[in-house]
């Protein structure tokens, strides 16, 4: 192969190939050119808030006839922003600028990243029925989250040297695992009856999407520090609860919520090491 391209280059031309090539290695560079990363992975972690847009509880209490029978439920509302917090691991390559160091140009990227979640959905929720003047739920819903993306990145090279603007994205799966969920009847009011007491546990698989924006500064050749503003958006999953169990209160079939369009807003920060 090399012959071949002495045949055809002139020997100034193959000279300065065999230069170029020679800066190819990872993280390696030459006259002023960037490889960019390499390979690179990095910890991180952060918090912020998180919504449910909507909330949807179903299932049927088997009230006695002469109490009217069984009573369907779906009851419907969606979560306030409460609080989360995060942290993940990534491993990525980023390819090299075809612009000199110093001087403006790109640096994309691909990455896997893991990320674990973990807070309390709260909210409300309304059973639309005839037979009740109101019917109104208060679930809360402790959620220990598992996030796998795969994203692509692209790094903006400036003349501020150790400096680097980046966009990303990516798609992925996520777990959404709820221990100990409690709903609470308050109106007409039960106090102390959790209606998914004979299984407060459940998890489902929903498909995510996330963004994010920030940049990196470079402390050392190889590490460096980064911050970013983060959207994840997971998917509707659907939750099933084990049914309501307690002495002199009317049976009830197990229950299934579905969790339509979560949304996580997240402020993160991390330390990343070339390979």
């Amino acid at each position: 192969m090399f012959q071949l391209f002495r045949r055809v280059l002139s020997p100034e031309l193959a000279g300065i190939f065999i230069l170029l090539a020679s800066c190819f290695p990872v993280l390696a560079q030459c006259d002023g050119v960037p490889t960019g990363r390499g390979m690179y992975g990095g910890v991180f972690g952060g918090g912020g808030s998180s919504n449910i847009n909507s909330i949807d509880q179903m299932g049927t209490a088997y009230f006695l006839e002469s109490d009217g029978g069984p009573l369907s439920v779906n009851a419907v509302g969606s979560s306030g922003n409460d609080g989360v917090g995060m942290v993940g691991l990534q491993i990525g390559h980023e390819w090299a600028s075809s612009a000199p160091q110093g001087s403006w140009g790109l640096l994309p990227a691909v990455e896997l990243e893991g990320m674990y979640l973990s807070g309390t959905q709260n909210g409300q929720l309304i059973n639309d029925t005839n037979r009740l003047p109101e019917h109104v739920f208060d679930d809360s819903l402790p959620m220990d989250n598992i996030a796998l993306l795969a994203n692509g990145v692209v790094s903006l090279q400036t003349p501020l040297v150790n400096l680097y603007p980046y966009l990303g994205g990516g798609l992925g799966m996520t777990n959404v695992k709820i221990d100990g969920a409690n709903s609470l009847q308050l109106d007409p009011a039960e106090p102390g009856v959790n209606h998914f007491n004979a299984n407060p546990n459940s998890s489902a698989l929903g498909l995510s999407a996330q963004f994010k924006a920030g940049f990196r500064l470079n402390l050392t050749e190889r590490l460096y520090l980064f911050t970013e503003y983060r959207y994840l958006y997971v998917q509707s999953t659907t939750q099933t609860f084990g049914s309501t169990q307690y002495p002199g209160h009317a049976p009830t079939s197990p229950w299934t919520v579905q969790l339509k369009d979560m949304n996580y807003h997240l402020g993160v920060g991390g330390i990343g090491f070339d390979f």
